[in-house]
């Protein structure tokens, strides 16, 4: 049985393949951003460039890539280093639950959710995660 989040990859890389890229990218945006973001017309043209200057093949690269890797739970318990576990609240495709499972499993972790944002928070919210950025460097700086 295929999981539902790989058949949904396997729909969009379909649906990119067979339709063209920007469908693409407008069926994907609802899963991308915030309902506020997707309100914002500055934020929706950030991500048609920013999907545009990927086209089609590079993101069929990236959904086959992202079916095929492995989980990373031993690599994260590896870990030895201050870890900045980021996500917003309202992502659906890296829910909440799976970055507070990934910041559970490094020792050195911080979790940072971000309230109302969607996948693309760096977009949503540039300053929230440059703030959480820059208190992960001055951790790693101790």
């Amino acid at each position: 049985m295929i999981a539902p989040k790989a058949n949904a990859t396997q729909q969009a890389i379909a649906l990119a393949k067979h339709k063209g890229f920007q469908g693409v990218t407008r069926h994907l945006m609802p899963r991308l951003l915030s309902e506020a973001a997707l309100q914002d017309e500055a934020i929706i043209a950030d991500v048609l460039a920013m999907a545009a200057d990927i086209g089609r093949i590079g993101f069929v690269q990236q959904q086959t890539a992202i079916m095929g890797r492995r989980a990373q739970h031993d690599t994260l318990a590896s870990f030895a280093v201050p870890v900045l576990v980021l996500c917003g609240n309202v992502d659906v495709l890296t829910p909440p639950n799976l970055s507070v499972e990934m910041a559970g499993l490094a020792p050195q972790a911080e979790l940072c959710l971000l309230n109302g944002i969607g996948h693309l928070s760096s977009i949503e919210a540039p300053e929230a995660v440059t703030n959480a950025l820059e208190s992960l460097f001055e951790r790693a700086a101790d």
